[in-house]
């Protein structure tokens, strides 16, 4: 599950919306792993996810209503992975990795709930969730 929770403040340094994001993927795929050398190794992973859920919750504080919108999907997302590991030292090794994550629009229907109700209900239309991202790491790996 990967979380994110933000708080959107505006000019007047007031506090506007609330918002928290999660999103649950079960993933499959085939991983490849190969030794160029002695001091290298390079493995490469595609994945697609079997199932792709989206919840958020939004609370617009300035006029107090709060927000979920669901969305889930089914082979909507795809996941390349690419991970070296160079031994610098017979102890001390690098290991850069990037992964590459995409995900096709997964749309659900929003739910509303007011400040003085106890119950969210169900809105017409939809909403959705998309992502594109990149992420970059780089470690270090230490062995005696």
């Amino acid at each position: 599950v990967d979380a994110n929770h933000r708080r959107i403040v505006n000019f007047a340094n007031m506090d506007v919306l609330d918002y928290e994001l999660y999103n649950l993927f079960i993933w499959t795929g085939l991983r490849a792993d190969f030794i160029p050398a002695s001091w290298a190794k390079i493995s490469l992973a595609s994945e697609v996810a079997l199932f792709w859920t989206a919840i958020d919750f939004d609370h617009h504080i300035t006029n107090n209503r709060y927000f979920i919108d669901i969305s889930y999907s089914a082979f909507y997302a795809f996941r390349q992975t690419i991970k070296a590991e160079f031994k610098i030292k017979e102890f001390f090794s690098l290991c850069p990795k990037a992964t590459f994550l995409l995900t096709a629009e997964s749309a659900g229907p929003p739910y509303i709930k007011e400040n003085n109700s106890t119950k969210y209900k169900k809105q017409s239309g939809g909403s959705g969730a998309q992502i594109i991202c990149v992420d970059l790491e780089l470690s270090a790996k230490f062995t005696w």
